[in-house]
C-alpha cells in the first residue's frame, strides 16, 4: 500500500480525535452533558 494512504488513515484519525475532544471540551464548558453517553461514562469513572 502507498504512503498515501496511510496519510489519508492518518488524517481521518485526526479529524475524529478533534471531533471527540471538541465534544468533551464542550461538555466540560456547559458543565452539563447533552450526550447521555458521555453522562453515563463520567459516571461510570467517578464509582
Amino acid at each position: 500500500m502507498p504512503t498515501n494512504g496511510k496519510k489519508i488513515l492518518q488524517c481521518e484519525l485526526f479529524v475524529l480525535g478533534s471531533f471527540v475532544t471538541l465534544a468533551i471540551v464542550i461538555e466540560y464548558i456547559h458543565d452539563m452533558p447533552s450526550f447521555r453517553f458521555f453522562a453515563h461514562v463520567k459516571s461510570r469513572s467517578y464509582e
